[in-house]
């Protein structure tokens, strides 16, 4: 069905980042994958999208999207949910302020958003790892800037989301495009 944005695809192979951890703090959090099929450029719900440069400064209080799926009953019987969430960047330094009360680090490969005063409904949360976290640019042009990698456990009560800083992984996500053949 053209024109419905939705696509299916088999992935064909993937590459997870060579220092990826989940040793105290997830870090490294990114991985690329290959499809058996391309997708269809073709259809206006579905266009690629640009990834945020390493030398584009990203202001704290950047309004910004997720677009996730988030379990919204964590039991046996999982229910998710189509979402679209907006936030806000948040300083490094205030990330990193919250998240070492916990003994969590923030590294350079990470960005932080928050939704204040949100609920588990109108903000990424579980079931939404690895979606994308997308920014204007400063000429209004949405780019990719992260995707969800953690967040404290109670997702209503700590309002600030991790996610990994694509720029940060630049040059890998370059690399194993160039070598695609070998992942």
């Amino acid at each position: 069905m053209a024109g419905d944005g939705l696509q299916v695809r088999k992935i064909s192979s993937f590459k997870i980042y060579e220092d990826y951890s989940t040793k105290g703090t997830i870090e490294n959090d990114v991985a690329m994958v290959s499809l058996e099929d391309p997708l269809d450029f073709d259809d206006p719900e579905v266009q690629p999208m640009s990834s945020w440069k390493q030398t584009e400064p990203i202001q704290a209080n950047t309004y910004c999207l997720t677009i996730g799926c988030s379990q919204l009953r964590p039991s046996s019987n999982k229910f998710y949910a189509s979402q679209i969430v907006d936030g806000q960047v948040v300083s490094d330094e205030s990330c990193r302020n919250v998240y070492e009360n916990f003994g969590t680090s923030i590294g350079p490969g990470m960005i932080c958003a928050s939704k204040p005063c949100s609920n588990i409904r109108n903000k990424p949360c579980r079931g939404d790892s690895g979606s994308p976290l997308v920014c204007p640019d400063s000429l209004g042009r949405l780019k990719m800037v992260g995707l969800v990698s953690f967040g404290l456990t109670d997702c209503s009560r700590f309002p600030i989301i991790v996610y990994t800083r694509i720029s940060h992984y630049q040059d890998w996500i370059s690399k194993q495009i160039e070598n695609k053949n070998e992942f």
